[in-house]
């Protein structure tokens, strides 16, 4: 959704919407993955994951694409799955460092008391410290993580016992999942990229007011984290606009929050505004999303 403001005030005129976001790009990468090795349609979240974490802007798609298909491939990564034993998050074989550790909270013991613990677990996704020292989890076979990974360590490194059939190879969907933001039509959708969505949204703008907006671009929401996104927009935006026209891009400093804490500023500071803005439940339940259209676009 790309939304015009000017003085505070939204521009609805010029409110133009594309089609494409993350949770289409997470349902590609499933589709994309199950039909090429692993069945993991029912695995959403698992795959937004591992979209968050492999999955890059390309800056230069066509040479990129041609590195994934060469011999000197540096592109193509491998990630582990968690076991549920183990590893309790999947990581990426030789990029992740053992000696990082994060701690969460989970049910540990093999007492059956199911006492809630926090544990240390590696960038592997292997337990390696609870409260009061090393500890294990039970598996349904009795044997705990701890006897697994020094029987791993034993016979010669754990990532070298993975079993291969839980390693996902991850090569040029890294680039080609998040190229639909920018292309819509390599999947098939008659709509524009992202950049070109905001050239034509600024285009229909007042000539006066054209410049500032070019100025003024910026991004928000969970695609905005993708390393090269916030690049990507701007060169392909400063390709599109006049010359003489000065371009800014950047992206808000809390993404993922930033329209949020908009509308809770909005509603602490004019409440009566909010409301002249919103549609009640009663109306919502009688006229449904034709009354959102007719008010909002």
């Amino acid at each position: 959704m790309l939304v015009v403001l000017f003085c505070a005030a939204d521009l609805l005129l010029y409110l133009c919407r594309i089609d494409v976001g993350g949770k289409l790009l997470t349902n590609l990468l499933k589709e994309t993955i199950s039909y090429r090795k692993f069945n993991l349609m029912d695995e959403t979240h698992l795959m937004n994951s591992i979209k968050e974490r492999l999955c890059y802007v390309s800056l230069d798609f066509v040479r990129d694409l041609q590195v994934t298909a060469s011999s000197n491939n540096t592109i193509r990564r491998e990630y582990v799955f968690p076991n549920g034993t183990t590893r309790l998050i999947g990581y990426v074989r030789g990029e992740d460092d053992l000696k990082d550790a994060k701690v969460v909270t989970g049910v540990i013991g093999g007492g059956g008391d199911g006492t809630a613990r926090k544990l240390k677990i590696n960038a592997m996704g292997q337990v390696i410290q609870g409260a009061g020292g090393a500890i294990g989890l039970t598996s349904k076979s009795g044997a705990t993580a701890n006897n697994k990974m020094s029987d791993e360590s034993s016979s010669g490194g754990g990532d070298d016992s993975i079993d291969e059939s839980q390693v996902l190879v991850m090569n040029n969907e890294r680039i080609a999942i998040p190229e639909v933001l920018f292309h819509p039509s390599d999947i098939g959708m008659k709509q524009s990229g992202i950049a070109e969505t905001i050239v034509a949204s600024i285009a229909a703008c007042p000539v006066a007011l054209q410049p500032l907006m070019y100025s003024n671009i910026i991004l928000v929401g969970g695609n905005t984290l993708l390393p090269n996104f916030t690049k990507r927009i701007q060169s392909e935006v400063r390709s599109a606009a006049p010359s003489d026209y000065p371009v800014s891009v950047r992206a808000s400093s809390a993404p993922l929050t930033t329209t949020w804490s908009g509308a809770s500023n909005w509603a602490s500071v004019d409440a009566e505004s909010l409301m002249a803005h919103s549609i009640t439940r009663s109306d919502y339940n009688e006229l449904g999303a034709e009354l959102c259209a007719r008010k909002f676009l």
